[in-house]
């Protein structure tokens, strides 16, 4: 187990690819995933580099829940590879992919509502060594320093914001090098949305992690991510740079097409189109 981060699971140092340089942090390649031996999901492939966001959109019943899935380990592949640090870690568990360097954030239940916001950093800490988990703690705060002062408070009493960055602060106590961000915006007004985006994804990037992130609001999340993979019917539509994609109007044509949509859904705003429970 490595004293300094608890990770009974961590990689080997980073194998070089086939250029000479550092692999990827993460690089799913060709990953299909479902339910039963049924493929949900088919021909994904992606990468996230350190210091930077993934940013994954589309419609409902896109797929974007199993493939995060897939990427956790919580399911397994049908076909494909992930790899973390050029690491193949497809037949890994749930349990091992994390203990490496995976931290996720769920849309729900991230939080637990009962304890104070110090406890529920000290929960997100179980893997951390004793010695170091305090020091751990005290990093996560500094990084989101609007925690500080509701230390004591119930995660029950905080406010959506406050509550989203708690689970994210949860997930950085172990110190993972990827952080998963599912839909962190979910049920918050636009300005915190874009808050908690502000605060979250860019502070993660700018201490070097790789942040994979599935999001309704499509514009915000555009302006923070540096690469968009977009899902449709559980395939890829479109994969590219992020600035490709920043102020193009119309979204719903990519998802949908100009024919396919109907009418109620060309004409809704693409970020809300794109939500998927």
């Amino acid at each position: 187990m490595d004293s300094a981060t608890g990770r009974s699971g961590a990689l080997p140092g980073p194998a070089a690819n086939a250029g000479g340089g550092e692999p990827p942090l993460l690089e799913v390649t060709g990953v299909a995933a479902g339910y039963r031996r049924e493929a949900v999901v088919h021909g994904i492939s992606l990468c996230v580099e350190h210091g930077s966001a993934a940013l994954v959109i589309g419609p409902n019943g896109s797929g974007k829940s199993t493939f995060v899935k897939a990427v956790t380990g919580e399911l397994p592949l049908l076909a494909g590879s992930v790899r973390l640090r050029g690491v193949d870690v497809s037949r890994w568990p749930e349990e091992r992919r994390t203990a490496a360097g995976v931290g996720y954030v769920p849309q729900v239940r991230d939080v637990f509502s009962g304890l104070t916001v110090e406890e529920n950093l000290e929960m997100g800490g179980y893997r951390v060594p004793r010695h170091a988990l305090r020091e751990h703690i005290g990093q996560v705060v500094d990084t989101f320093p609007t925690l500080k002062p509701l230390l004591h408070r119930r995660a029950g009493h905080l406010s959506g914001g406050q509550r989203k960055l708690l689970g994210v602060a949860r997930a950085l106590v172990p110190q993972p090098e990827l952080v998963i961000l599912d839909e962190p915006t979910a049920n918050l007004s636009p300005r915190i949305a874009s808050t908690v985006l502000d605060e979250a994804v860019s502070a993660l990037c700018a201490q070097g992690r790789g942040v994979l992130l599935i999001e309704q609001r499509v514009a915000v999340a555009l302006d923070r991510a540096s690469t968009v993979l977009v899902l449709v019917d559980g395939r890829p539509r479109h994969s590219g740079p992020a600035a490709a994609l920043r102020g193009k109007v119309d979204l719903g044509h990519l998802f949908f097409g100009r024919d396919a949509a109907p009418s109620a859904e060309r004409d809704a705003d693409p970020a809300q189109v794109a939500a998927e429970p």
